[in-house]
């Protein structure tokens, strides 16, 4: 919520599940634009934004983090964890699903409302606690938001910046810190939270044993990078698979790339206003047209998006190799750096 007008924020980051107009995430989500497109437009408006007070746009405030709950070794060994496993993995879906909301009761819903009042800047967008690999971990995507810091409607504050702002007391390496001790805290949750089992006939509620090797507590933080070039991937893939021999698989590629378009004015009748393709009029209007035209048109399309996906593949190319650079560069300083303190250190001991 603005608290400057009480209204409630607009979203303006861009997921591209939302802006992929093409292979399985075609018309999944409420923007229709492609993602170089979408992103020109947000280009430009930060650009404006530098220069007065227009809103800019920021795409890509949402971080994701994993905790786990628990080390491999101790779920294989403690009785209440085998129980949750066991049943998870019985094959009875009642069985399966009662085990599940008893772990989430238990353990998950409470330490996910400490997250929440602990760290205020951490808006949760999604927790998701996922039984698939060797031990239970919540998977939690967050949007860092600070009052005070909007930018076009989102949080302007970094991811470090958000940590900071809840932690202050953290030093040295903020995130890795800031997981240890979260961790820390979940860890000490399951080991005092009684589960509601009992075994060996005991009437008192079991609880987990820790071992002495901590469990996993590491960054998912997403890579934009590969996910950006897993993405083109799958459009190449997709474009490279369409098939417009016919009008029907015609119009459903013009439909799925570019929904948009329309057919020009000199082939309609007079007075004829032209339409979307991916409305009924619009579609219509396509389908009276002779199918030479149609699978041209086709055909267009695809050689424009192939480029586009070209170009793009080429900028993430670049920008890859900068960053590498970039890195390169940093721990070459660092390790000069380190050599320059040895050296010293060494001066001062032969002195």
């Amino acid at each position: 919520i603005n608290p400057k007008t009480g209204k409630e924020y607009r979203k303006k980051s861009v997921d591209k599940r939302e802006v992929y107009p093409v292979g399985k995430y075609a018309k999944t989500g409420k923007r229709k634009l492609p993602y170089d497109v979408y992103k020109g437009l947000i280009e430009k408006g930060n650009a404006r934004g530098k220069n007065n007070d227009s809103s800019r746009y920021r795409t890509g405030v949402l971080q994701q983090i994993v905790v786990g709950f628990g080390n491999d070794e101790e779920w294989q060994n403690d009785g209440v964890r085998k129980y949750f496993l066991d049943e998870i993995n019985s094959g009875d879906k009642k069985r399966a699903t009662a085990a599940r909301n008893l772990f989430n009761e238990k353990y998950a819903k409470p330490w996910l409302e400490k997250f929440k009042t602990e760290n205020p800047s951490m808006k949760i967008v999604q927790a998701v606690v996922h039984f698939d690999e060797t031990h239970p971990h919540m998977q939690i995507t967050v949007m860092p938001y600070v009052a005070g810091k909007e930018n076009g409607g989102l949080g302007s504050t970094s991811y470090t910046g958000a940590i900071k702002h809840d932690h202050p007391d953290l030093k040295g390496n903020v995130i890795a810190e800031w997981y240890r001790t979260q961790h820390e805290k979940l860890r000490n949750l399951i080991a005092n939270t009684p589960s509601g089992l009992t075994y060996n006939s005991s009437h008192k509620p079991a609880t987990m044993t820790l071992g002495d090797r901590p469990g996993s507590h590491k960054s998912t933080r997403v890579n934009l990078f590969n996910k950006q070039q897993a993405d083109l991937l799958k459009q190449q893939k997709y474009l490279d698979e369409q098939k417009v021999k016919t009008a029907n698989e015609a119009i459903a590629t013009i439909k799925a790339i570019q929904p948009e378009h329309t057919v020009p004015l000199e082939r309609l009748k007079p007075h004829e206003t032209a339409k979307r393709i991916d409305t009924p009029e619009g579609e219509e209007q396509h389908r009276t047209q002779p199918l030479e035209w149609l699978t041209t048109a086709a055909r267009e399309v695809l050689r424009l998006a192939r480029i586009r996906i070209t170009n793009l593949q080429r900028t993430l190319n670049i920008r890859d190799k900068e960053r590498a650079e970039r890195e390169r560069k940093i721990f070459e300083a660092g390790k000069q750096s380190e050599r320059n303190k040895n050296n010293q250190k060494n001066k001062g001991l032969e002195r």
